[in-house]
């Protein structure tokens, strides 16, 4: 498994190459913002950086859809499919090091933001007080009184599922085409149709699902919980059949 996912790291490289270099242009840009006393393209600056970011998430799940469909495509890529392992153990690669890639880059532009917003505060605000407020909020309030833990836990696992099942069926729309119009030059228009008209179902079962345990009532905690489970047993239906169809009916 970790050697598969060591393959798709350096298949990605490149990217992450690109993601790195415009962070950086981004920080340059600020720098010199700051340095010249311009708060206000300094902060607009901040939150390009923020908007980077789920750009940058976006991208990487792009990322990971490309290059398996070139893995399906190409004879030299579909070895992969040789290897002595099951199409569910390079699926779950595929998936982990998509997932290990959006970790990083959401904690590692995280952490820029938090160093630029302490920058932006000690070069034109008090960093004083700054420190102060931010000492007493985490050492005198109580965590309970700023944020709620449980939502916020809920919100963070939901979203998950949901990236995760974005991706999971990209790759069963794209594996789905590819067993049906191999070589179709309308396979790609084919598979962007199937994958929204996929997602418009899926979505109704969901509601459907979830009016018909909690009524009228949207939101709140319950429905989470509701969204959560569904998603996650649509994501684990969508990654065995797309290893079945792989296993089953992908032609060479």
């Amino acid at each position: 498994m970790l050697k598969l996912m060591k393959y798709e790291f350096r298949k990605q490289a490149f990217s992450k190459l690109i993601i790195a270099v415009t962070l950086a242009a981004m920080l340059v840009l600020y720098a010199v913002m700051l340095i010249r006393g311009n708060a206000d393209s300094a902060g607009i600056t901040i939150g390009f950086i923020g908007m980077a970011m789920f750009i940058a998430v976006i991208f990487v799940a792009f990322e990971c859809l490309s290059t398996y469909s070139k893995d399906l495509k190409t004879k030299q890529s579909y070895m992969l499919f040789m290897l002595p392992k099951s199409p569910r153990s390079i699926l779950l690669s595929k998936i982990l090091a998509s997932a290990v890639q959006v970790i990083a880059i959401l904690a590692v532009f995280t952490v820029v933001m938090f160093i630029c917003t302490a920058a932006f505060v000690a070069r034109f605000d008090d960093i004083v007080a700054f420190i102060n407020d931010l000492l007493d909020i985490l050492f005198n309030a109580k965590l309970s009184d700023i944020i709620n833990i449980r939502i916020v836990l809920r919100g963070i696992i939901l979203t998950f599922t949901l990236w995760l099942f974005l991706v999971t069926l990209a790759l069963f729309v794209t594996t789905l085409a590819n067993t049906v119009m191999n070589g179709s030059k309308f396979m790609t228009l084919v598979s962007v149709i199937a994958y929204f008209v996929f997602s418009i179902i899926i979505d109704k079962i969901e509601s459907a699902i979830a009016y018909c345990l909690l009524g009228d009532t949207v939101g709140g905690g319950l429905y989470l919980l509701v969204c959560t489970v569904f998603y996650f047993i649509v994501d684990i239906a969508l990654f065995f059949a797309t290893s079945w169809l792989i296993d089953k009916r992908l032609s060479v």
